[in-house]
């Protein structure tokens, strides 16, 4: 293995990124170094200015992983990005090999190349191109400053001699979901713990634990929660990534589709008119991911591994998809069953794997891919911060649609003629409704809130809580928080948080002020909460929180 770069671009910086090159894929990657320029948008937590990016020349590297680690030493302190046409399906392999020469997980970025039995990756250098540029950026956009949580499989359930231990092959290192409560906004409002579809996640007081035993990686939480990693994955990194392929598929003609890919499915091939976007499974992705990609004028397509709930997961999420494209005029009103779904045999995997387009009639395998015309996004690039994904893309696919310059829209009903819901579990916004006979006006709603999307207003006597719908992320915090349970949330989408304002959902009596605070006697934990709570232990106590012209708050404090 060569030991010198053949090649280098950037400006040295103390994280430099290396793309080790297998002898498969000719110069096609020191050609995709040498053009690519890294987004200025893209975060990079660790560095200082631009990344150097080299290339160094390998071996076969997938045909003999176990030579990466004559690098020992070399690239301890570099993010690594393997270039080779059949590393995608020799990743463990790879990364193990990596992981020997220094390189820890969280720097090792192993894209998809994958290439036809009888095809080259010379044969396919745009597309091939743009994965390797893709992978770079994920490689930039990973924070390496967050602590890794890794488990690897149980060992056989056999005895087995001294020796033999040592020769036990546990697999790839299965990342672990980790919570970071400085990034988390919301006082652990439990929307991790609604997504995770193990039970990992519960909430302990103020703080989430994870039972690093019990999660499989899916990445479930990721799709709910921005203060939640998956390994080095985030949902800043999967955006990053994104954006690279929607831009340089626009700059070459809009030719190639983005297809979001469960790390457990085969690979996509080079030539099949799809850039892959891999994530851990299909739970980590909403509705909003693929209105994103829709919006910018690209086909999206999903590919599920086969199991059970990643297949669920791809329906749920294209038909949703539909629904929303059909309500905002971007689509016929009625979708037929998106076609293009197949299955085949690979042999790396031993799985058959399911394939589906769903959009723009997009078929996944085929070398067409029709393009959804959309408005662009603007200059900011993609986002797939939720509710803001899913609702920025509707305004723009809206915008088209009412500009007439969506053919699909043109015999259907004018988008905004009449209000429209779609109401489905995964839904990225939420609405609630406030029993007003049961809201004692204590406040904890509109305290919790993480989005903001509950205010209230005092006025003599009355409180006023308003909502905004489209800065709801349905995580539940408001209603986990309500001492009398007057809050129910439900997952849905609609036509009003395209145009979003304040809407009045309570007007609650709420008493006299407290004459040491200025406060309602509502505020804080209610008065009548209070001592009805104590009427039974503390009646003295009760009854002087009934009589009493200061809050609770105040009271108790006294």
């Amino acid at each position: 293995m060569s030991g010198m770069p053949t090649g280098a671009v950037r400006a040295p910086t103390q994280d430099p990124i290396v793309v080790v090159c297998c002898t498969d894929v000719g110069d096609v990657a020191a050609k995709a170094v040498a053009a690519m320029r890294i987004p200025t948008q893209i975060p990079m937590q660790t560095h200082s200015g631009t990344p150097r990016v080299d290339t160094v020349a390998g071996s076969r590297i997938c045909a003999a992983p176990a030579d990466l680690r004559q690098l020992t030493g070399r690239l301890a302190d570099h993010r690594v990005v393997v270039a080779c046409r059949d590393g995608y399906r020799q990743r463990d392999a790879i990364a193990r090999a990596l992981r020997r020469a220094g390189v820890p997980t969280n720097r090792i970025v192993i894209p998809d190349l994958s290439a036809a039995p009888t095809d080259t990756v010379q044969g396919h250098g745009v597309e091939a191109g743009i994965r390797i540029r893709a992978a770079v950026v994920r490689a930039v956009s990973i924070d390496t400053s967050i602590p890794i949580d890794e488990r690897t499989a149980r060992g056989p359930a056999k005895r087995v001699s001294r020796r033999s231990l040592f020769r036990i092959d546990l697999g790839a290192p299965r990342p672990v979901a980790r919570w970071n409560p400085g990034r988390c906004e919301a006082r652990a409002c439990a929307a991790c713990v609604e997504a995770c579809p193990v039970g990992a996640l519960s909430r302990q007081g103020d703080t989430m634990h994870v039972d690093a035993d019990a999660c499989t990686g899916c990445g479930a939480c990721l799709s709910r929660c921005p203060a939640t990693t998956l390994g080095s994955l985030s949902r800043a990194s999967f955006e990053a990534e994104a954006q690279v392929l929607v831009g340089e598929s626009r700059r070459a003609g809009s030719r190639f589709g983005v297809a979001i890919t469960c790390s457990g499915a085969a690979p996509i091939a080079l030539g099949q008119g799809w850039l892959p976007l891999a994530v851990p499974s299909l739970a980590a992705v909403t509705v909003g991911w693929l209105l994103q990609i829709a919006a910018a004028g690209l086909a999206v397509a999903l590919v599920d591994c086969g199991e059970p709930r990643c297949a669920e997961r791809r329906r749920d999420l294209s038909q949703l998809f539909a629904q929303l494209r059909a309500a905002v005029g971007s689509a016929p009103s009625r979708l037929a069953r998106p076609e293009g779904t197949g299955r085949r045999r690979d042999a790396g995997a031993g799985d058959s794997v399911a394939r589906n387009a769903v959009a723009g009639g997009a078929v996944a395998g085929d070398a067409t891919t029709e393009g959804i015309v959309a408005k662009p996004l603007g200059p900011g690039g993609l986002s797939f911060a939720e509710p803001g994904a899913t609702l920025g893309a509707l305004r723009a696919m809206r915008a088209h649609a009412d500009a007439g310059n969506d053919a699909a829209a043109a015999d259907s009903v004018r988008p905004g003629a009449a209000p429209w819901r779609v109401e489905s579990a995964l839904a990225p916004t939420g609405a609630i409704t406030i029993d007003a006979a049961r809201c004692s006006a204590c406040g904890l709603c509109v305290r919790d809130c993480p989005t903001d999307a509950v205010s209230d207003e005092h006025e003599p006597g009355r409180l006023t809580l308003s909502f905004d719908g489209s800065l709801c992320s349905a995580c539940g915090a408001c209603a986990s928080v309500c001492p009398n349970g007057a809050i129910s949330v439900r997952r849905q989408v609609d036509s009003s948080l395209l145009n979003p304002q304040h809407q009045v959902v309570a007007r609650v009596p709420a008493g006299a002020l407290c004459r040491t605070c200025g406060g309602p006697l509502g505020a804080g934990l209610a008065i009548d909460v209070v001592a009805g709570r104590l009427a039974a232990s503390h009646p003295v106590i009760a009854d002087r929180l009934q009589r009493a012209d200061q809050c609770a708050d105040c009271l108790l404090s006294a």
